[in-house]
């Protein structure tokens, strides 16, 4: 609205400017006072002989000037511009306000109803394919499709700290191992978490495999041992994240931000990395070879992706589609490169003289090396 009130009066604007420049606002009826005009002025004199004559005189009138008619519009649209963005404004904060108060809604009847499932139904104790165990499920997916991201936050942390989407791998010693218990109550397959932000928390042996983490932020946050296998993260920003040991096979990584992370022993083979920011990032005894969950064999893609000064000690990066990517200044001592394609990438030949095998590795040049 105020765009049009700008638009309209510069489109009267120039119109007065044309016409006054033209001299067409000499031509317009006396009336109006857009040209100039006489102004009769009539007086009685009195003479010496004691009578009076009727002087008449004529004064001319100037018509309006640009300005002044300028001065006419000016006024009523700044009032008018002021106005519109008063309501404006008040309408989006008022339109906020209103939607920040629904997602609270929906967060406090998510949690209600998740702790009536804990409470009164004994949610912990339920059996795997449990009634009360489908019925979490399906809630937690409905709502989290419902909230935004900083609410979504609020479900998540709700549900780890409720020990419901966690691991359980430590065994105290000659404690039996139990299958059943190891996996988290509740799954969340394709859970909507696009945009999350979840930086800065503790999230060890989350399970978040299998999910929509696109654009979702984990900057800073403890994700030791946790499960991303299958999910499509592309986007997402995990720039000095702690992943430890942490599963990210066939995970959809494209564009994603892992610069300084902590990728130790993490289980990567097939993950797409293409374009992602690796700056510095240690991937001590990583596996980022070949995924094969079956008889089909899927590469992992590293193209274009920035390696910089990355710790690839010990990793495996067999099969691996390296083109084009910056590894100035990584650390390959003792990494398998066996079957790795390097067309094109920035790499020293210092650096892979430190590597434990180049069997069939495509050479930077192009060449096969033997």
């Amino acid at each position: 609205m105020v765009t049009w009130i700008v638009l309209i009066a510069v489109v009267i604007f120039i119109i007065l400017v044309v016409l006054y420049n033209g001299g067409w606002m000499q031509k317009v009826p006396a009336w109006t006072g857009f040209r100039d005009n006489e102004k009769v002025v009539v007086a009685d004199e009195t003479q010496k002989d004691q009578t009076t004559k009727q002087i008449i005189s004529h004064e001319p009138q100037p018509g309006k000037t640009l300005w002044d008619w300028l001065q006419l519009l000016i006024v009523p649209a700044v009032l008018a511009v002021v106005g519109f963005s008063f309501n404006a404004g008040q309408e989006s904060i008022n339109l906020q306000l209103e939607q920040q108060r629904n997602q609270e809604q929906v967060v406090d009847a998510y949690l209600d109803r998740m702790s009536n499932l804990l409470l009164a139904y004994n949610l912990h104790d339920s059996q795997p394919g449990s009634s009360v165990r489908a019925t979490a499920q399906a809630i937690t997916l409905t709502t989290l499709e419902r909230l935004d991201a900083d609410h979504k936050r609020i479900a998540i942390l709700f549900l780890y700290r409720a020990d419901l989407i966690m691991y359980h791998f430590n065994y105290q010693k000659n404690e039996p191992k139990r299958p059943d218990k190891d996996k988290p109550i509740i799954a969340l397959p394709l859970a909507d978490l696009e945009e999350a932000k979840l930086g800065g928390i503790y999230l060890g042996s989350v399970d978040l495999h299998n999910m929509y983490l696109s654009g979702a932020d984990f900057h800073g946050s403890w994700l030791e041992q946790a499960d991303l296998g299958v999910s499509k993260a592309d986007h997402a920003d995990f720039h000095h994240t702690f992943m430890r040991a942490a599963n990210l096979y066939y995970t959809d990584l494209t564009d994603a931000n892992l610069q300084n992370a902590i990728l130790r022993e993490a289980n990567m083979p097939g993950a797409f990395l293409s374009r992602a920011q690796l700056n510095h990032a240690d991937l001590w005894k990583a596996n980022l070879g070949m995924y094969h969950p079956t008889k089909e064999f899927y590469k992992t893609q590293l193209d274009n992706a920035t390696l910089a000064y990355a710790n690839l000690r010990d990793a495996c990066l067999t099969g691996a589609n390296l083109t084009n990517a910056d590894l100035t200044g990584a650390n390959l001592t003792n990494a398998d490169l066996t079957g790795a394609d390097l067309r094109g990438a920035m790499i020293s030949l210092e650096q892979l003289a430190k590597a434990k095998s180049l069997v069939g590795t495509t050479m930077p040049d192009g060449t096969k090396h033997s």
